[in-house]
């Protein structure tokens, strides 16, 4: 079965960082944008790989190295909100199938975003590959 990873990633950072996140949820590129550390606009998949380990830690409230039902939020709406989340990216990303998603499997599991937007295949998302993948994202979107 094939898995759509990114949408769930994003899901995801949105129990991290409430306001931000929502910008991040309906731009998938913040994802990338985050993780360009040197600020060239150029992301290389070892930044990529990068961010998501600072995501994953922003994630991992609990600091048990998985992501579960135990890292949702805290309060009311956003807590159903995360569980929801948490759900889905356990059934995205748990490729050993324990009922969570641990460090490694978040961190160094499948980059579909950085796959996606990475157009020429090099290695590096640049501004123009970036802005392609930004558009076909918001095309998407209106499609749905």
């Amino acid at each position: 079965m094939e898995r759509t990873v990114w949408p769930v990633v994003l899901a995801g950072s949105a129990m991290a960082l409430a306001p931000a996140a929502e910008a991040q949820s309906r731009d998938p590129a913040q994802l990338l944008l985050r993780a360009d550390a040197n600020g060239d606009g150029r992301v290389t998949r070892e930044e990529f790989t990068a961010g998501k380990a600072r995501l994953f830690d922003r994630l991992d409230r609990n600091r048990d190295g998985a992501l579960d039902s135990s890292d949702r939020g805290r309060r009311g709406l956003l807590r159903r909100r995360s569980g929801e989340r948490i759900r889905q990216l356990i059934d995205a990303m748990d490729e050993d199938g324990i009922g969570k998603v641990e460090r490694h499997e978040f961190v160094h599991g499948r980059a579909r975003v950085f796959d996606m937007a990475d157009g020429n295949r090099d290695g590096v998302v640049d501004r123009e590959e970036l802005a392609a993948f930004r558009k076909r994202a918001e095309e998407r979107r209106h499609q749905r």
